[in-house]
């Protein structure tokens, strides 16, 4: 026995950069200490279970990090940061019980735990850090306590695995990537706090069939839900203002819209390659329809124009070859070019005489159109 070594209750006395713990048989036990010191059991493979008594309020950056024989962490009741990559890369870690105190799990600090398969936030954490539980491979299900405010960037980015997340009451912040390719995630609601759906938030969820926009969401930004491959059915929230370009790109199972009664601006590219979208119907406050909007659905057959929409801009429709007829009202001042461009099927557009501006080229390779109507 060395001279840093000492038997108590039978497990050994050591030190990690001078602080003390307990060990034997791959249990470690921290008690006495107020901060798990940085870097303090990093790569420690002989450890295979912690505990971390109530004395400890700080485990900080790295304390465990690439300790691949860890299994399982029981966080104390008084422990209120889990530090920068506190537990990242600890490839065998399976659960984590996080203490009802903590408050910030703070970046990557379960980054690449790709055996860790459930985890239950407590009810004290407010903030979620950027790539906090990144790559975690193996992880189904997430709860999120009822204090948590703030999801940040690419959170739970390539959790591949994860099946279920249901978002706590307060949740206000949705950032980007939070969720990007969790291709297991089946359906999601969002809660009512969230103002902000952020870039990529869930883009590549492939397995993604239902989204329910919650009614504090003003902004679906760029991407959101790019690549959505299975998306059937959106509901979006009756606060919705904006949706930004691409945020439904490529969602090419999502059949309907029904554009909220607030949504204001469609940005550019924003339902491209839904091809089996067949009904758009756009909210009262609609104004412009924007570039490339409804780019190749291919099997778009019926579009309802709200009363307010100004500008359909260039190649809005370009490419959706089942149109097969259109009629722009007296709201409608600009047609601009490339706007119906390609649509092979459509027969029939009748064209309000209001219309002030119709390009020479909105109609071009729209081979079954004749002439249309003003």
């Amino acid at each position: 026995m060395s001279q840093s070594e000492t038997v108590v209750s039978k497990y050994f006395i050591q030190y990690a950069r001078g602080m003390p713990y307990q060990f034997k048989d791959g249990i470690v036990i921290i008690e006495g200490v107020e901060t798990i010191k940085p870097y303090a059991f990093e790569r420690h493979t002989d450890i295979q279970h912690v505990i971390i008594g109530d004395s400890v309020k700080m485990i900080d950056e790295c304390a465990f990090s690439k300790c691949e024989s860890l299994k399982s962490v029981t966080i104390g009741l008084n422990v209120e940061t889990i530090g920068s990559g506190a537990f990242s890369f600890c490839s065998s870690l399976q659960s984590v019980n996080i203490g009802p105190n903590v408050k910030i799990i703070e970046k990557d600090a379960f980054c690449g735990c790709t055996s860790l398969q459930s985890v239950t936030i407590g009810p004290n954490v407010k903030t979620i850090g950027i790539n906090a539980f990144f790559c975690c491979k193996s992880l189904k299900s997430v709860t999120f306590g009822y204090s948590v405010e703030m999801i940040d960037e690419s959170a739970f980015y390539k959790c591949s695995s994860l099946e279920s997340v249901t978002f706590g009451p307060n949740v206000e912040i949705i950032e980007i990537k939070a969720f990007s390719y969790c291709t297991s995630l089946s359906s999601v609601t969002i809660g009512p706090k969230v103002k902000i759906i952020y870039d990529n938030a869930f883009s590549y969820c492939t397995s993604l069939k239902s989204v329910t926009i919650g009614p504090q969401v003003k902004i679906i930004s760029n991407l959101a839900f790019r690549n959505c491959t299975n998306l059937q059915n959106v509901t979006f929230g009756p606060n919705v203002e904006i949706i930004e370009s691409l945020a439904f790109y490529c969602c090419s199972s999502l059949q309907s819209i029904n554009i909220g009664p607030n949504v204001e601006k469609i940005g550019i590219d924003t339902f491209g390659g839904c091809t089996s979208l067949h009904s758009v119907t756009f909210g009262p406050n609609v104004k412009i329809i924007g570039v490339l909007t409804f780019n190749d659905c291919i099997s778009l057959q019926n579009v309802t124009f709200g009363p307010n929409v100004e500008i359909i801009d260039a190649y809005a429709f370009s490419g959706c070859t089942s149109l097969k007829s259109i009629i722009i009202d007296n709201n409608i001042k600009t047609i601009r070019e490339g706007a119906f461009k390609d649509c092979t099927s459509l027969q029939s557009v009748t064209i309000d005489p209001a219309v002030t501006s119709v390009a020479s080229d909105a109609f071009i390779g729209c081979t079954s159109l004749d002439m249309y109507n003003n």
